[in-house]
This record gives structure tokens, C-alpha cells and sequence, in this order.
């Protein structure tokens, strides 16, 4: 029985990131008048699938405040099955967009796999930033 609970606990427990991964803030703004629109909505949605992507690299780990965070990611829109998001490191930014138009949840995956190379091509350069904090 507790080998049970141990294999159970150990097949469904979030991955571990390791303490030199890339630590990444994602969120999208919201209107200050707190309005609810179909494209505020899709942006969260395109945050949530974004956030689960990265999740799944071991290489990187998302977290919950831009204070703790190494990069920062702004889903700033998303029309017409268009996925955009700003990436921040530091006084740099760039921005992304998807390539894949088939589905929704599809162009937020294609957009969060370009920056996952871009945090793996710039690894070293956002650890030695870190490193000097």
C-alpha cells in the first residue's frame, strides 16, 4: 500500500527544475476597468498554454512573480489565431509570433517552443546576469 502511494505520488508530482534553470515570468495585461472581452480571455488562454509548455523543460522554471524572474513574457495579442508575446531580459526585448495557424492552442505551443530556443541560445548570457544580481 505505501509503495502504492510512494510510485502514485512520484508519477504525478511536477517536474523538478534544477537550480540553474532559466527562471520565466508569463502574464498578460488586463484592462484597468476590468473589463472582460473574447480577446482578454483568448490572452489568458494563450497564457495558460504558453506557462504549461514551458513547464514541461526541465530547463526552465516559470514562476509566480516578475520579481523572481530571469526573463519576462507579456502575451500582448492574439487576433485572428495570431499569437504575440514580448520577451524582456533585462533592457533587451523581442517580440514573437506564431507560425502555425491551424488551432489556437496550437500557435501559443509554436510560439512558446521559439522561446524555448531562445532561452536555450542565451542560457549563459541570462546565468551570468543572474549571477551578477
Amino acid at each position: 500500500m505505501l509503495f502504492a502511494l510512494i510510485v502514485t505520488a512520484t508519477l504525478f508530482a511536477p517536474p523538478q527544475s534544477k537550480p540553474d534553470a532559466i527562471r520565466v515570468y508569463v502574464f498578460t495585461a488586463h484592462p484597468e476597468n476590468g473589463i472582460v472581452d473574447q480577446a482578454s480571455k483568448d490572452r489568458d488562454g494563450h497564457t495558460k498554454t504558453i506557462i504549461d509548455r514551458l513547464k514541461r523543460d526541465k530547463t526552465i522554471a516559470v514562476v509566480a512573480d516578475r520579481a523572481g524572474a530571469d526573463v519576462t513574457v507579456e502575451v500582448t495579442q492574439t487576433p485572428n489565431w495570431h499569437v504575440e508575446v514580448q520577451l524582456s531580459f533585462g533592457d533587451y526585448a523581442t517580440e514573437f509570433h506564431n507560425r502555425e495557424w491551424f488551432t489556437m492552442r496550437g500557435a501559443a505551443e509554436d510560439v512558446a517552443d521559439a522561446m524555448k530556443r531562445w532561452i536555450k541560445d542565451n542560457r549563459a548570457r541570462v546565468l551570468e546576469a543572474r549571477a551578477k544580481r
